[in-house]
């Protein structure tokens, strides 16, 4: 897992090429014409925008990919995320190749809370369980509005970095 300010995130050295040249294109995006709602493929990435309320973490389940690499962006908002590795959590689906999703129960030991704010984004590996749209405590919507939070999700796949991924 990786958590930086996407303006440094291209710039990290040890990182792959393909994260680094995934999060060129964002902070390209965010300092030029923006993020447009919805599914798009961008330079062999798939992204996806998204507007959405978070919600209570603890019954949110972890999910982590094998083929994939995620890079979440957050564009607005804060948003609390939930880390693990996967090697600690206990599944709760079993792996659905065609989605390359696999579900794990809500963990409340081997927790890493992540807290982003705009501009900030996060690498997620194969071995790495995730939660997302995670409310943070003490940051409220106005009145009694759900708080939402817009980010960027780039769909990096592992051969793209030269990894062999997880089984």
């Amino acid at each position: 897992m990786i958590v930086a300010p996407l303006s440094r995130l291209a710039a990290i050295p040890d990182v792959p090429s393909a994260i680094r040249e995934a999060a060129a294109l964002l902070a390209d995006l965010a300092a030029g014409r923006g993020f447009e709602e919805g599914a798009s493929a961008l330079d062999g990435w798939t992204m996806t925008v998204t507007t959405a309320p978070v919600r209570a973490s603890r019954d949110t389940p972890f999910e982590a990919h094998r083929r994939f690499i995620d890079l979440h962006y957050v564009i607005q908002g804060t948003e609390g995320y939930g880390a693990a590795a996967i090697a600690a959590l206990t599944p709760r689906t079993p792996y659905a190749a065609q989605e390359d999703t696999e579900l794990f129960e809500p963990a409340t030991t081997a927790l890493h809370p992540l807290v982003l704010e705009a501009g900030w984004a996060v690498v997620f590996f194969p071995e790495d369980g995730h939660r997302a749209r995670c409310a943070v405590a003490g940051v409220q919507g106005p009145g009694d509005t759900p708080r939402l939070v817009r980010k960027a999700v780039v769909k990096i796949a592992v051969e793209a970095t030269g990894s062999r991924g997880r089984p």
